[in-house]
This record gives C-alpha cells, sequence and structure tokens, in this order.
C-alpha cells in the first residue's frame, strides 16, 4: 500500500487553481496542509462541542446543489453488561453511512466558523472572514481530494495521500468498485473522547 505526502501529489496545484476559478479564492498551493489542518481540527472540536448520546451528531460537506460530497460522524455507543460506553469518530465519502436520525451541520454555519477561526488564526495567524469562504474551502477540499482519489484508483493495489499528524485519505478497488476512506490522526481523534463526560 503506498501512502504519498499530498505535497508529493498535484492536489496542492489542483487546489489552488480550481478555487480560484470557481470561487475566486486566492490559495497557494502550499497552504494545503494548513487548510488541511484547520478543517480537520476545527471540525473535530465542533463535533466535540455539540455531541450528543441521544443521537448522532454529522458535518456535512455538500456543493450549493446539495451533492453529497463527505461528512464527519460522532456517535455514542452504550456498553455491554454494565461496561462503560464510547464514542465513535469517524469520516467518510459515503452518503449511506450517515445515520438516518443525525443531527446535521455544515461548515457553512454562522455560528461554527469561530471554531475554524479559532484554530486558522492560533497556528498560522490565518483569519477565514465569512462562514460561506469556510464552506467553500473545505466543501472544494474534500471534493478536490475525492476526485483525485477515484481518478487515480489502481486495481492492484490500496492507494492514497497524507498529511502527517493529521489525516489519511484512501481508496481500494474492491469487486470493480472504487472504496474510498478518510482516517483522521489518533491524536486529533482525542478531542472527541471526553471519557469525563460519559457516566459509567
Amino acid at each position: 500500500m503506498a501512502i504519498q505526502n499530498i505535497m508529493d501529489t498535484q492536489i496542492p496545484t489542483i487546489y489552488s487553481t480550481g478555487i480560484y476559478n470557481e470561487k475566486n479564492f486566492d490559495v497557494l498551493p502550499e497552504h494545503l496542509p494548513k487548510i488541511t489542518d484547520i478543517m480537520i481540527t476545527g471540525t473535530t472540536e465542533i463535533l466535540s462541542s455539540i455531541k450528543k448520546k441521544e443521537v448522532p451528531v454529522a458535518m456535512i460537506f455538500a456543493k450549493a446543489n446539495e451533492e453529497f460530497v463527505a461528512a464527519a460522524i460522532v456517535q455514542y455507543f452504550e456498553g455491554e453488561d454494565g461496561e462503560a460506553g464510547n464514542w465513535n469518530y469517524s469520516w467518510t465519502f459515503n452518503k449511506e453511512d450517515v445515520p438516518e436520525n443525525a443531527k446535521t451541520v455544515t461548515p457553512y454555519d454562522a455560528a461554527l466558523l469561530s471554531f475554524y477561526r479559532s484554530v486558522g488564526h492560533t497556528k498560522y495567524g490565518m483569519v477565514i472572514e465569512m462562514p460561506s469562504y469556510a464552506g467553500d474551502l473545505f466543501v472544494y477540499y474534500m471534493s478536490t481530494i475525492k476526485n483525485f482519489l477515484s481518478e487515480n484508483a489502481s486495481e492492484s493495489d490500496e492507494w492514497g495521500v497524507k498529511v502527517d499528524g493529521i489525516v489519511q485519505f484512501r481508496v481500494v478497488v474492491e469487486n470493480k468498485e472504487k472504496v474510498l476512506s478518510c482516517e483522521v490522526d489518533g491524536e486529533i481523534k482525542q478531542l472527541i473522547k471526553d471519557d469525563a463526560a460519559i457516566e459509567v
């Protein structure tokens, strides 16, 4: 299985060129790891803040025409035989993976902008001025990744790209179907697991 650093691929250039042509956003290719971190960490902090034991909560990344691109989902599973329950946190490119009863939010929601702003400003001195900017940056990002993996899927091997310490994106062909996955780094996942809030 070959996992390439995202900066060793054409993705940064594709993203930079595409988002400029479509949204008139001037994002240099070398800023892609920063965008990745702001999106993944910010989304994780949002879901940690609004998660509910009663229902799954999902951040939905979708285009203006409502075409589904990706989602991040957190849900609580009760423990068995008196054992403590646990939070499951996952990202997906498949709409079917989003539970039907999930409470949903999007990166365009104005009330959530402060999370992305905080990560961007604290880590990189970057300012995301409006909710629409955050939504467009991240939806276009996930769409770019999805398209790139699909176009470069290999019949012979699982393949992917990574941003070290943040995320891996992978694709494998199974029964002639392309299966895409997204795995957030373990340390970032820990932001979800507020074990102190779990009642045994």
